[in-house]
């Protein structure tokens, strides 16, 4: 319970300033974030949503910070998890935005997204929609 109301205060406070996803992000919150969502239960419906929105809204140095915390891989790795279900379009959304803002070097996102399990992946849940 405790958990639940810490990640809530938290994910309200990002909600406040863009500087506050920055600190956040340069601080490592997503390797927390990460295990939360590995472990399941309610804090998956934070986390999630969390992790999507700093990638959606953060600028520059929160991606860089998401990417050099292995999220984007993370995020595809996530999609057909069932206790993720309810995320699936929100996670595309954030790889979507990801992939359009194109601001990682050498086109690191793109190569990610376009290997053969995550091609699959992607491509089977687009099958079973």
């Amino acid at each position: 319970e405790i958990e639940d109301v810490v990640l809530s205060s938290l994910y309200n406070l990002l909600h406040s300033s863009k500087l506050n996803w920055k600190q956040a992000a340069t601080s490592g919150i997503v390797t927390h974030l990460k295990r939360l969502v590995e472990r399941g239960g309610h804090p998956v419906t934070l986390a999630v949503p969390m992790m999507c929105e700093m990638v959606c809204g953060g600028g520059l140095e929160v991606r860089k910070q998401l990417w050099d915390q292995g999220a984007m891989p993370f995020l595809l790795a996530i999609l057909t998890r069932e206790s993720c279900a309810a995320f699936k379009v929100t996670i595309l959304n954030s790889i979507y935005a990801w992939l359009l803002v194109g601001d990682t070097d050498e086109g690191k996102v793109e190569a990610v997204v376009a290997e053969t399990k995550n091609v699959e992946q992607i491509a089977a849940l687009l099958k079973g929609a």
